[in-house]
């Protein structure tokens, strides 16, 4: 698991005090990997549950490496945490999972006018400016991600009704305290309390509107915190703002790389069956010997580029994602070779389609300057006809 922003996430100060009570006994290196363990359950909530009910697979030198002289031990003694001991060793790092009443008391020390008091560090309690209306654009992301982020610019929500649809689910599980009630109620908790966080007030009464930290992900990925809300929160959020539509498309990467190769006439039997058949992407986790959510991140790395390394040393959004979920070297590369032998059939289509949108760029005389990219020779060579593409779409809107 990659590391999470604990460093630079913020909190209400009743919240900081809440968790700073809880950590009273603990020293700094302990309490970091606290807030790690914390922050990382928040942001990967959906993942967490999905994939294990909870569980945070960390391997063993991730903490050495970061949280040097800390132990996990002593937050689950002192009944932080729980630890998963049926790990394999060299195969399979320990999970950690935060107790559940620690869940309840953070929520129960929050409050809905928090937007309103400011925020401050999780790790040092010091207050954090707030942030800017928009956006500011990072002058290292290509030209095209920088239009891109500008396009979405600010997002809009009907702040009350949200916090009325969090009411509802709040008493749905108060009633009935199911498992899929409780994460009901807290994956969209957590999601309002990220983006409450950098709401402010418009012109009209009880609309909110923030600017989302967008950044540039191999997954081919740019949204906002909201995406990952039920129905119900998003037509909570977006239904009494007039002329906001909100789309959302069932596995959009993959469907419209389907698209493209369709348009080109190049087959792939692989991606129609992965597409139409629900149970290929558990299957297909197992086989490679991965989480969910570590098999995903791959496949979209690979869809966003049509590269597989054929070494775990090869640094790559591929072997990155593997190496954050095996603590084992010899276990990731026998992974990464088994993802190199389950997605050949998709790396030859990708490759195919990537050729022939090359050639149409070359043609045209379309150059890397216009993307901010550097020449083709020193990148992978997939980058550079998937920009070319989608910049000359943009350019050629009106």
């Amino acid at each position: 698991m990659a590391i999470s922003p604990y460093s630079r996430y913020t909190v209400s100060l009743n919240q900081y005090q809440y968790l700073r009570t809880l950590a009273s006994d603990l020293g700094l290196a302990d309490y970091k990997l606290f807030c790690h363990i914390f922050v990382s359950t928040i942001i990967r909530f959906r993942q967490c549950v999905e994939n294990g009910n909870g569980w945070l697979p960390i391997p063993k030198r991730f903490i050495q490496d970061k949280f040097r002289n800390s132990d996990p031990s002593t937050l689950n003694r002192i009944g932080l945490i729980d630890i998963d001991r049926s790990y394999a060793a060299g195969k399979r790092p320990r999970k950690y999972r935060l107790k559940a009443w620690v869940i309840d008391g953070y929520i129960e020390a929050s409050h809905p006018a928090a937007n309103e008091q400011g925020f401050v560090s999780i790790v040092t309690g010091k207050p954090i400016p707030p942030q800017p209306a928009t956006t500011p654009p990072d002058p290292s992301n290509p030209p095209l991600v920088q239009a891109a982020i500008a396009r979405l610019g600010v997002c809009y929500f009907d702040r009350p009704a949200v916090l009325e649809h969090l009411a509802r689910l709040r008493a749905a599980h108060q009633q009935t305290p199911t498992t899929r009630n409780r994460f009901r109620y807290l994956n969209d908790w957590f999601i309002m309390d990220t983006i409450d966080k950098e709401a402010q007030p418009t012109d009209t009464p009880g609309i909110y509107r923030f600017a989302p930290t967008y950044t540039m992900q191999a997954t081919g990925r740019i949204g906002t915190p909201l995406q990952s809300a039920s129905r119900a929160m998003k037509a909570a959020a977006y239904g009494s703002l007039k002329g906001v539509y909100n789309y959302d498309l069932t596995s959009s990467q993959m469907a419209l790389t389907m698209r493209e190769l369709e348009r080109h006439n190049i087959p792939c039997p692989w991606l129609t069956e992965y597409l139409n058949d629900p149970n290929k992407r558990p299957e297909l986790a197992r086989f490679v010997g991965v989480s969910i959510a570590c098999w995903k991140e791959m496949l979209y790395a690979v869809l966003m580029t049509g590269h597989i390394p054929t070494n775990t040393k090869w640094g790559s959004p591929v072997t990155d994602t593997l190496a954050a979920e095996l603590e084992n070297p010899t276990e990731e590369a026998a992974a990464l070779k088994r993802l190199r032998t389950v997605l050949r059939p998709l790396v030859r289509s990708l490759r195919s389609w990537h050729g022939i949108i090359e050639t149409e760029a070359q043609a045209s005389g379309t150059v890397t300057n216009i993307l901010g990219l550097t020449p083709p020779s020193t990148r992978p060579r997939a980058w550079l006809p998937t920009c070319c593409r989608a910049w000359r779409r943009i350019s050629s809107t009106p």
